[in-house]
């Protein structure tokens, strides 16, 4: 139910599945509310959310620089370098060969919306202003001209929904306008359009001199005894659950005792 309410478009939808969560369960409806609903539904949420998300970028990066972490300076900065011209070729080969005028996987997610409202009747309100009623008989508004809907979808995705697909299609719009600049492919494409170079000999750059007059010392810190950290510090909510043990002791497949198995039996046959 949790989940429902977070991805719910409407903001019926929302109370109603919200409604649900405080008859299970008050205090996590409590709580729910403590945090602020801005923060976790999309329905609230005052920016463009999307539809497409992943974990925290800086934790990806973090993660991938884990082997690099302990090394020097220089050699963490070419280990950097080395790494972000791998995933900018890889991407740059990925995008030049997308032949639609979207990603992929907003094509499947356009896919997916037009097998939504397949079946569905058009009716024209106006220039640009269509109704749409689904097999069911749920009517939906919707604007191209605004990209909007009453599904809250459209404005929601920066994505057309299936009402808005079949609206344009009656009048041969191509889909490409009602997309998000963010989806098109040509925004990929030039997304990964810089190139990182490999480190150059100094002379090949002219060094301006705000920053040859800089007397650079080390810092007066000192170094604690010890082997320096790899890992970061788990904060809350990423302390792993401890591992339960195990009800039923393992048992030897060659000599059927317990407490081990028949890798490591010694027990002569």
């Amino acid at each position: 139910m949790v989940c429902e309410a977070a991805f719910s478009y409407r903001r019926k939808d929302f109370d109603l599945n919200f409604t649900k969560i405080r008859q299970a369960n008050g205090e996590c409806a409590n709580y729910l509310e403590g945090i602020g609903t801005s923060k976790w539904s999309r329905t609230y949420f005052p920016g463009d959310r999307y539809n497409l998300l992943t974990i925290n970028t800086a934790e990806q990066l973090n993660n991938a620089l884990t082997k690099s972490r302990s090394s020097p300076i220089i050699e963490l900065f070419m280990f950097i370098q080395r790494m972000l011209t791998r995933w900018f070729s890889a991407r740059r080969t990925k995008s030049a060969k997308c032949r639609g005028f979207v990603t992929p996987e907003v094509e499947k997610v356009m896919q997916k919306h037009i097998r939504l409202t397949k079946g569905s009747k058009i009716a024209n309100i106006n220039t640009l202003s269509y109704q749409d009623r689904g097999l069911f008989g749920h009517p939906n508004t919707v604007s191209l001209e605004n990209k909007v809907c009453t599904c809250q979808v459209f404005q929601k995705l920066k994505i057309p929904c299936g009402h808005a697909l079949l609206a344009a299609d009656s009048i041969g719009l191509p889909f490409v306008q009602l997309f998000g600049d963010c989806y098109k492919t040509q925004t990929w494409i030039e997304t990964y359009a810089g190139v990182i170079y490999p480190d150059a000999p100094i002379g090949d750059f002219s060094i301006p001199e705000t920053i040859t007059s800089v007397t650079m010392l080390p810092p007066q810190t000192r170094h604690p005894s010890g082997r320096s950290k790899d890992k970061c510090v788990a904060s809350t909510g990423e302390i792993p659950a401890p591992k339960k043990k195990k009800l039923v002791p393992n048992k030897c497949g060659r000599c059927g005792g317990t407490g081990h198995n028949r890798t490591n039996c010694v027990l002569p046959i």
